[in-house]
This record gives structure tokens, sequence and C-alpha cells, in this order.
């Protein structure tokens, strides 16, 4: 079955390349003659991005001189942000003008390409010089149009200081000074205080008197300068960023040193409006349009001038209204002979509607996805998900050519990446359909009927044709909740065992931990409650109970002393880790350390990974989450002392999902924890970051899995196969969902990140079979 589950990785690569195809660099391009160009009105402009400055974060109290001077000097934008709400597609939006692309996630993680047009760009051909200090990012997308820079890494996000520090000398530096046009300052310390600690805490309130006295300062010491202070994105209510709620996608703008008017727009607007403002081009790229809020202030005639420029770069993106733009060229025209204020004014509104019109037509076509290789992924990951149904039902397939089979499916796919001719994509499509009609033939009524028989199959199967409604997918975790307690329910009542009723409470008490989803995840939970300072003694004593009572998990698995000492030392060290020592880097180094001597002791025993698993899990999990782990635990135990071997599996399988969301996650990027990535860490390490982050994310459902396995009447691969199969068809059903949905209102916002979520839980159990495969080869 291996083969069919490297077929399945790829047909699920296919999908996502299809669905988010990497979008084509534009050529740069200028369309500016002297009779469009409007001069510039400040000599200098200095540019702030605070990463993750919400809304809600500029007020009289946060940041008092940024509220007084907005008030007295400029105004107050509220900017639109669209998905997604990471670091490197914001930048991008804020330079080119355009909306990047949802695969732009992936190249955030990774080392971005360059971009070949932007703002920065024409400034820099302008012969502007440029400074910037901050995310290193920009450093990456722009290596060669700055005079001065110094990048910082983005992704070491336990650094709240020495990261804007490090800015801040530099910003101190260039005061002293006078060389340069435009200074681009990125501060990242607030973003990092919310994926640790959350919005709510008062380190935030701290780094944002620290941010505001930093604008005052260079605002002090800067005459006639455009000031823009902004964020690249939100902060969701629970920390972290990435989704679609309201507090990700809204940040400030704020305008000083000019007159203007307080408005809302998007955020692909901005560069268009500062390219006007400082006298350069606006990119080739940008579909952005421009703000009478912004600038308002020119003379008649060059804004005017600067609409008409806008105009015409839009329409040479889309042709749309070009009898209109003709008109309102008659209307300027006439204009600039007769000076009538009217023409002006219709040439105006002309402008401005035909501009809102192609953006808006440019914004809803920026992807376009290629739907031969959705159709092609989509059908074969259905025949792998047959085929392993024919593995676990033992039904003899009707294809006896296997090989021949794999082959077909491996080469298009392959095929299917590098593009192909509209006749050889129709001849794959046909010979898919053919392939599936094959392997489903070979299924009667009675190798289904069984389903019915089985409350958990049955809801596994019923599961994701929630999908079809976004809040239902939005808020997945209840789902789980509710039919898991079902399912303990209906156990109490037929077996009339005390301790299945202690399970049902432990299992709601975990509700209680961490709120998730789109609706309630503002909500205090009692994460939030225990963070504080003043309950810091409860939070110390569930975490002391988690870790007990995972040492005497430990001793369920290992009879050998040394190893029992080994284990407690380490627990009492994961204490001191993370409550009395600060999260010492060379104490998570030591910890690291221990367990890989603790892994060798035991695979040298035979002892299994589980025992090993349990330590890493409780060294990366919050405090508050580690009462979780025994938790899993007890649900196991309970679930080999009654359940027969077809409902044991399963319902380990609902028992990682249930866990998985209880301990924080949901179907938003935005859930994933970063900060556990950097136990250990003095900086940003991506081949240890990464898998440290994964190990985080999927620590309960591959915990519940190693628990699976401690019961030697159960089949390893055969279990596993029921784990790919069930995670293949939500796949399978989150393809078709969003294939249909591919055009509505919340696709990006929430279709999209819930395909990644599915496509990342199948690439990590992936990794998980391949282990056990690795595994048996060498027993072999």
């Amino acid at each position: 079955m291996f083969v069919y589950y490297v077929i399945a990785v790829l047909s699920i690569l296919l999908y996502l390349h299809g669905f988010f195809p990497i979008p084509a660099r534009p050529l740069p391009q200028s369309i500016r003659n002297n009779n469009t160009e409007t001069s510039s009105r400040y000599q200098k402009a200095v540019i702030i991005i605070i990463d993750a400055l919400r809304l809600d974060f500029i007020s009289d109290t946060t940041t008092p001189f940024l509220s007084k001077a907005y008030k007295n000097t400029g105004c107050f934008i509220q900017v639109k942000v669209e998905t997604p709400t990471v670091t490197l597609p914001r930048i991008k939006a804020l330079t080119t003008g355009n909306v990047p692309q949802f695969v732009d996630i992936i190249f955030n993680l990774a080392s971005p390409t360059k971009v070949e047009d932007s703002f920065i760009h024409r400034a820099h051909v302008k012969g502007k010089k440029i400074v910037f200090y901050g995310d290193d990012i920009w450093v990456k997308l722009f290596p060669d149009q700055f005079t001065r820079s110094e990048g910082t890494s983005s992704f070491f996000v336990n650094d709240f200081t020495e990261v804007d520090d490090n800015v801040t000398r530099n910003v101190r530096l260039e005061n002293a000074r006078n060389d340069w046009d435009i200074m681009i300052l990125h501060y990242l310390g607030l973003d990092h205080i919310g994926h640790v600690y959350g919005p709510k805490s008062p380190l935030i309130s701290t780094k944002l008197r620290e941010m505001d006295s930093i604008v005052e300062e260079i605002y002090k010491s800067r005459g006639n300068t455009l000031f823009m202070i902004t964020g690249d994105h939100g902060m969701r209510d629970s920390g972290g960023h990435g989704g679609s709620t309201y507090p990700e996608t809204n940040v400030p703008l704020l305008v000083l040193n000019m007159p203007c008017v307080n408005d809302t727009f998007a955020q692909i607007d901005i560069p268009a409006n500062l390219a006007i403002l400082l006298g350069v081009d606006i990119p080739a790229t940008s579909i952005g349009q421009l703000q009478v809020s912004l600038l308002g202030h020119l003379n008649l005639s060059e804004f005017l001038q600067a609409l008409k420029y806008n105009a015409i770069l839009l329409r040479n993106k889309a042709d749309l209204c070009g009898e209109n733009i003709e008109t309102a060229n008659h209307f300027l025209d006439l204009f600039l002979l007769n000076n009538d204020k009217g023409l002006a004014n219709d040439a105006i509104r002309v402008y401005q509607t035909c501009a809102k019109t192609i953006s808006e037509r440019l914004l809803k076509s920026s992807v376009q996805q290629n739907l031969d290789s959705l159709i092609i992924a989509t059908l074969i990951a259905l025949i792998v998900l047959l085929k392993i149904l024919q593995n676990i039902s033992a039904v003899e397939s009707a294809s006896r050519v296997h090989r021949l089979e794999q082959a077909a499916m491996l080469g298009m796919l392959v095929l299917q990446f590098v593009g192909l001719h509209f006749y050889v994509t129709l001849v794959f499509i046909a010979t898919t359909l053919f392939l599936f009609y094959q392997n489903l033939t070979c299924f009667t009524a009675k190798h289904v009927k069984g389903v019915r028989k089985s409350f958990l199959t049955f809801m596994s199967v019923l599961h994701p044709f929630i999908f079809m409604s976004s809040s239902f997918l939005e808020e997945e975790h209840q789902f789980w909740y509710f039919f898991s307690n079902t399912f303990i329910v209906f156990n109490i009542f037929a077996n009339k065992l005390k301790s299945w009723f202690f399970l049902f409470v432990a299992l709601r008490f975990v509700r209680t931990i961490n709120q998730v989803g789109d609706k309630w995840a503002s909500v205090p939970d009692l994460a939030d409650w225990l963070l504080q300072n003043d309950h810091r003694f409860f939070l110390q004593l569930i975490f002391v109970v988690g870790l007990v009572l995972s040492y005497r998990c430990n001793s369920l698995f290992t009879s050998h002393r040394i190893i029992k000492v080994l284990d407690g030392v380490i627990l009492v060290l994961i204490y001191a880790y993370r409550m009395v020592s600060n999260e010492s880097i060379m104490l998570g180094q030591v910890l690291w350390l221990l367990i890989f001597v603790k892994f060798v002791f035991v695979m040298s025993n035979g002892d299994g990974f589980l025992p090993v698993w349990i330590l890493i899990v409780n060294l990366l999990l919050k405090p508050h989450n580690a009462i979780l782990i025994p938790i899993c635990v007890l649900a196991s135990r309970l679930f080999h002392g009654i359940l027969k071997t077809e409902t044991l599996v399963l319902a380990h399988w609902w028992l990682g999902n249930l866990l998985f969301f209880a301990q924080g996650h949901d179907n938003s990027l935005a859930s994933v924890d970063i900060s556990a990535g950097y136990v250990g860490l003095r900086e940003y390490e991506p081949v240890i970051v990464f898998p440290q982050v994964l190990c985080h994310t999927y620590a309960l459902p591959v915990l519940s899995h190693l628990l699976l396995f401690t019961n030697k009447q159960i089949d390893v691969f055969e279990s596993l196969s029921v784990f790919v199969f069930f995670r293949l068809y939500v796949i399978v059903i989150v393809f078709m969902v969003t294939f249909i949905q591919r055009h509505h209102l919340f696709v990006w916002s929430v279709f999209a990140p819930k395909m990644f979520v599915e496509a990342s839980h199948f690439g990590f159990l992936f990794v998980e079979v391949c282990c056990y495969y690795l595994r048996g080869l060498i027993n072999k």
C-alpha cells in the first residue's frame, strides 16, 4: 500500500499546485510622461511598520503621542488587509499594490524571492536614497534597492527586545545623517509578544508605549517629513495571525505632517498614493486606487493628472472602461482650457468610478485555478481511497495489474505538474474515470452495511460533509467534542463503569482550557485565566499535576529503574525550564540531550518510542496543556479495556482529533504556535524550528496512535491504513467542497486555510507511516 500512499501525497500536491498557482512575475513598465508628473511635496518620508499592529492598539493610553499627533497634523486611516495575514504577503501588498497569492505562506517560511517591481523600485529609479532596518524579509525581497540596511530574523519569536533595539539603534544613527530620502523601519517585538502571550498580555501595552516614544523621537528630529505608521497585519484575539478575523484584517494607518482626512480603504491602495505623494512612478504591479482623503490637498490639476495616470495604468491590465476614460480625458482637457470646476468634478467622478471597477475586477481575477489539475488530482485521490478501502475490507481488486495502474497514476500526476495540451488532459481525465469506475465496481452492499453497526464509523463517514457550510467548517471542533462525548455516554450506559464517567468529566474539562474557532476564540478561557500573573500559583499547580501524572504514565511503559529516574529528572527540569529559568536556552539544550539519551536507551532495549514521545510532548506543550497528556493516556487505557479491535482503532483516531482541537488548534493558520519551535535555540534555524513546530502541532494525535499500538493484538500497518483512509477521505471531500465553492465569498478566508490544514495533517501522517515502514524494513 505504500506506493498508493505516495500517489495520494502527489495528488494532494497537484491539487494545491492547481488551486494556488505561483503567479508569473510582471514585467516592470512605466506609462508616465511629463504631462502626468506630479511634484513631490515632501523631501523625506519615514515609513514605520509595526508588525501585528491591531486597530484597537492605538489609543490615548497606550500611544499618547500618536493619538495626539494624527489629530493635530494628519489623519487616521482604517486599512483593510487581505488574507493570508502573514508577513511576506503583506509586505508585498504594501510595496507592489497587488494582492499576493496564498502560496506566499510557504514562501514566508522559506526563503522569499526578490520582487521585480514595487514602490521601492520606482523610488530607487527616481534617484531617491532608501535606508531600511527591521525584518530581513525586506532585504531578501529588495536586495539591491537600499543604500543602507540591516535585517533581523522575524521568526525568533521569543525575542521581544533585541529585535527592536537593533532597529532603534540604527534609527538614532540615521537621525544624525541627512543623506537619505526614505527611511523604512519594520519593528517585530509586538508581533512576537502576540505569538507567545497574546494581545491581552501586559507586555503588549509596554511595547506599544515603546513604539510610541520611538515615533515621537524621530518625529521631533525631522521637519518637513512625511510620516506613515501602519501594521502589516493585525493580531487575533487569542494571539498569532494568519486567519481572517476582524482584528487580523484591520490595521491602522497613521499619517503625520500632511493635511488629510480620516478614511477607510484597502492596503493595496497605499503604494499608488504614496508614489503620487513622493513624485515617483506608480509600480506597474499596482491595482490600487487613489484616495481623495490622502491626495485632496493637491491642487485640482495635479489631482486630476494623478487620477488619469492611475486609470490608464489600470486599464492596461484589464480592457475595461476605455470609452469612459476617454470621456474623462476630454473633461480634463476642457477643464485645463476653461478652468471650469464642474468639468473637473465630472472628470474626477469618471476616473474614480473606472478605477474602482477595474481594481475590483483585477482583485477577483488575481488567482486563476488550473481546473484540469483539480479534476485529475481529485479523481486520483478517489482511486487511491478505493484501493485503501479494498485493502481494509479484504475486497478483491478488479485490477490485476497493480504495477501498471500505479505507474499510470504516477505518470499522469508528474506530467500534469509540467502542464499539458488540452486534448492530452482529456485523455488523462478519461483514464482516471475508467480506473475509478473499475475499482468502484468491486464493492457491493454487503461490504458497506457494516458502517451502520458502528457509531464511530458512521459519524466518521458523515463528518466531512459538514464542510459544505463555512460556519461548521470554522467551528469543526464542536463536532468532535459533541460526538466524542456522545460515544462515551453510550458506553457509560452500556458498561456501567465509573471510570467512563470520569473520562466524560475529564473531556468536558479539556474544552474549557482553550477556546478555539472563529466565533468563540476571543471568549476568556481557563488558559487566559491561568496565564494572568495573579493566578500563577494555579498555573504551576496544574502543570505539576500534569507532569506527575505523565511520570506515572511513563512508568506503565517501562520497568527499568534507571529510566524511571531519568524520566523524573527530565520532568523536573521541564518544570524548571518553564517556571523557574524563564525558558533558558542552555536548559532547553540540556533537556533535548537528556531526551536523546533516553531515546537511545529505549531503542536499544526495544521499549518503543512512546515513553520518549511523552517527554517530548511535555517539553513542547504550554504548561496549561500538559494535563492533556495523562487524559489522553487515561482514555486510551479505558478504550483498551472494553472496546473491540475495530472500534478501538477508530476510538484512538477520534481521540487524536479531539485533543488536536483541545490543544488550541482550529482550521486557521493563526492557531499554529510558532514559539514552540524555539526550545533550546538562540536564533532562527529552520531545520530545527519546523520539526519542533510540527511535533508540537501534532503532539496529541501522534500520542493517541502510539498508545493504540501498545496493544499487541493490533496490526500496526492495518491501523495505519485506517488512519490514512479517513484522513484521505476528509481531504477528498475538502477537494470537492473547495472546487464547488471556489467562487465563494469566503474561499480564501475559510476554505483555502482548511485545505492547507488538511494537507499538513496528511503530510505529517505520511511521515509517521514512513517511520513505521522504515522500522519494518530494518527489523527484516
